[in-house]
């Protein structure tokens, strides 16, 4: 839990990290140290073995079936407090390398600068993804039109704006053409967060290989759906805060 102070008024603002663990999953480098942890941790362990990882966990399910965003849409169908207790949600893979006072940093950054949907910058030695999003050390954050599914942070109302699309596609591809449209496509309160960079440690495709969907066709039928065009030349960063360090 983050704390601002506005004149007179203590604000508490609530965090959210939302991931489906394997028994792969690098989780537990996330909630260390611990006295750096400022945000809840909900953990969807869908391994053989019930109850690993709950004591790693604030909120805690078993699910087997299932990929990261129909699994959420579940959830919050089901627990609408996801959608109204936390002023931001990260949504990510559990393959990510990161630490706790990184995260803690990254939504500090999100709140400070009146984000609706980021996602930090990846690390040079991550696995491909789009060229816009690997950090560039120059900016604090830089501003765009596209966060990728991999590792998306919502707001309080952007994630109720966009939360319904998530039983749309398994893979999760599509997704991230959509959201900045229910946006309205805004100049300045999408962005990637440059000074808090995560390392992608799994080959890409790996995961869609064993969820038997062509990520391909769901990417095109879900921006189909809400007729936006998945045109991978037309991502564009807008600008940025300049790293001042």
């Amino acid at each position: 839990m983050l704390i601002s102070i506005k004149l007179d008024e203590v604000i508490y603002i609530k965090n959210l990290v939302f991931v489906r663990a394997s028994d792969k999953s690098l989780h537990k480098e996330w909630i260390e140290p611990k006295n750096a942890k400022t945000f809840e941790l909900y953990i969807e362990y869908y391994g053989e073995h019930p109850k690993r990882y709950r004591e790693d966990a604030d909120y805690y399910s078993h699910n087997q079936t299932g990929t990261k965003f129909p699994r959420f849409f579940d959830i919050i169908s089901q627990n609408q407090s996801l959608l109204n207790d936390f002023d931001a949600v990260w949504i990510v893979d559990d393959d990510i390398s990161i630490s706790a006072d990184t995260i803690s940093s990254m939504f500090e950054l999100f709140h400070l600068h009146h984000l609706w949907l980021a996602q930090p910058a990846l690390t040079k030695h991550s696995n491909l993804s789009f060229p816009t999003l690997f950090q560039d050390p120059q900016y604090t954050l830089r501003y765009t039109n596209f966060i990728e599914a991999m590792a998306p942070i919502f707001s309080k109302s952007a994630l109720q704006k966009c939360w319904r699309t998530f039983e749309k596609s398994t893979s999760g591809w599509g997704l991230d053409f959509v959201w900045p449209k229910l946006l309205e496509y805004p100049s300045d309160r999408i962005a990637v967060i440059d000074a808090t960079p995560i390392s992608h440690t799994r080959v890409s495709g790996d995961l869609y290989s064993s969820i038997n969907v062509n990520p391909f066709d769901e990417m095109n039928h879900v921006c189909e759906i809400y007729a936006v065009r998945n045109e991978v030349d037309k991502i564009k960063i807008f600008g940025g805060i300049p790293n001042e360090n």
